[in-house]
C-alpha cells in the first residue's frame, strides 16, 4: 500500500515540469513578440545586433570606396607624370630652338672656312629634326586637342574625380540618416524594451560607432577636395568638378564677366528648388535668348572653398544643354588662376583692401 507522500513525489515533478516549460513557453513567445516587433520597425537582426536597412547599404557603399579612390589615384598619378613630360619636352623644345639661333648666328659670322660652314649646316640640319621631333610630341600633348593624350588623361582624372565624390556623397547622406535613426530608435520606448526582453547580447546598432565611420569618410574627402582642382579642356572653355547640394557636377568658369548657370536636371539632382516668385528673365547666353528665373545658392564647394550666397541663373529646359556654369559672382571673395599648361584651377583668399 502507498502512504500518501509516496504518490505524491510524482505529481510534484509533473508540476515542476509543466510550470518550467510554461515559463520557456511563455519567454520564447516573448522573445518571438519582441523580435516581430523590431522587424515592424524595419530592423534587420545582424547576430545579436538589430541594425536599420541603412546600415547594411552604407557599409555597401564603404566597400566600393578604396576602387574609386585606386582609380582616381592613378588617373592623378598618370596626369602628373604627362604634366612632367610636358614641361621636360618644353624645356628641351626651348634649348633645341636656342641653339638653332645660335648656330645659324655662327653660320653668318664671317671669315670661317668652308669646312667649319658644312659641320655648322649638318649640326643645324640635326637640331631642325629633334625640333620638329619635339613639336610633334608637344602636339600630341596639347591640352587643348581634345584627342591629346594630356587631355585624355584630364578627362580620366576628371570623371575618376567625379566618381568619387558623388560615392563620399551617397555615404555621407546615408551616414547623416542612419545617425537620425538610431536616435530615434533609442527614443523609442516600444524597440529598447523588445531588445530588452531578447536578453543576452543583444543590442541596437550600429554595428561599427557612426564617428569612426565618419572620420573614414573625412580622411577620403580630404583626399579627393583638394587645394588645386583638376580641369579639363574643352577649345578655350575650362571645367572642373565641384559639389552643390547633394551632388557633385561638372561646371564650366564662364569667366570673370560670365554667369552662373544651373540647369533643371542639376537643381533636381541636387535637390535644389527654384523659390516662388524667383525674378523671371530673360538673358543672353552663347548669342542666345534664354528664359530664366534668378536665385540664390547657398552652397557649392570647389575644392577645399565653399562658395556661399552664389547668385546664379536657373534656366529652363531650353538652356538645358548650357551644362553648369560658374562666372566671375560665384568667386567675389577668391582670386581665380587657370594653369592652362598644367590643367588646375586654383583659388585664393583676396585680402580686404
Amino acid at each position: 500500500m502507498r502512504t500518501p507522500w509516496t504518490s505524491a513525489v510524482p505529481i510534484v515533478a509533473v508540476f515542476a515540469w509543466a510550470s518550467c516549460a510554461l515559463a520557456v513557453a511563455h519567454a520564447r513567445a516573448d522573445e518571438s513578440a519582441a523580435r516581430e516587433l523590431l522587424r515592424m520597425k524595419e530592423l534587420i537582426q545582424t547576430g545579436d545586433i538589430w541594425i536599420v536597412p541603412e546600415e547594411t547599404q552604407l557599409r555597401r557603399r564603404m566597400e566600393s570606396l578604396p576602387g574609386a579612390r585606386r582609380e582616381y589615384f592613378a588617373a592623378r598619378r598618370s596626369m602628373r607624370q604627362l604634366r612632367e613630360t610636358l614641361t621636360a619636352l618644353r624645356s628641351q623644345s626651348q634649348q633645341t630652338r636656342a641653339a638653332i639661333d645660335q648656330g645659324e648666328r655662327q653660320r653668318l659670322r664671317n671669315g670661317l672656312g668652308a669646312l667649319a660652314v658644312q659641320t655648322i649646316e649638318k649640326r643645324l640640319e640635326q637640331l631642325r629634326r629633334q625640333a620638329s621631333e619635339q613639336a610633334g610630341k608637344l602636339e600630341r600633348l596639347d591640352a587643348a586637342d581634345e584627342t591629346s593624350e594630356l587631355a585624355k588623361a584630364a578627362l580620366r582624372l576628371h570623371k575618376a574625380r567625379l566618381e568619387l565624390m558623388n560615392q563620399l556623397l551617397w555615404c555621407r547622406r546615408l551616414h547623416a540618416a542612419i545617425g537620425t535613426r538610431y536616435e530615434a530608435l533609442r527614443n523609442d520606448p516600444q524597440v529598447m524594451q523588445a531588445i530588452d526582453r531578447l536578453g543576452g547580447e543583444a543590442r541596437l546598432g550600429p554595428i561599427e560607432p557612426l564617428d569612426i565611420v565618419g572620420r573614414r569618410l573625412a580622411r577620403f574627402e580630404e583626399e579627393v577636395l583638394t587645394g588645386a582642382v583638376p580641369l579639363i579642356q574643352r577649345g578655350t572653355q575650362y571645367s572642373f568638378a565641384a559639389r552643390l547640394g547633394d551632388v557633385a557636377a561638372t561646371f564650366s568658369y564662364s569667366g570673370p564677366d560670365g554667369e552662373s548657370v544651373v540647369t533643371p536636371s542639376l537643381l533636381k539632382s541636387a535637390g535644389i528648388g527654384v523659390p516662388d516668385g524667383a525674378e523671371q528673365v530673360t538673358v543672353h547666353i552663347d548669342e542666345r535668348r534664354i528664359p530664366a528665373q534668378r536665385i540664390t545658392l547657398d552652397s557649392v564647394r570647389v575644392g577645399t572653398h565653399e562658395l556661399r550666397d552664389v547668385p546664379a541663373l536657373a534656366v529652363g529646359p531650353e538652356g538645358e544643354d548650357l551644362g553648369a556654369r560658374l562666372g566671375g559672382s560665384a568667386f567675389e571673395h577668391y582670386r581665380v588662376e587657370l594653369d592652362g599648361p598644367g590643367l588646375l584651377l586654383r583659388l585664393s583668399t583676396r585680402l580686404a583692401p
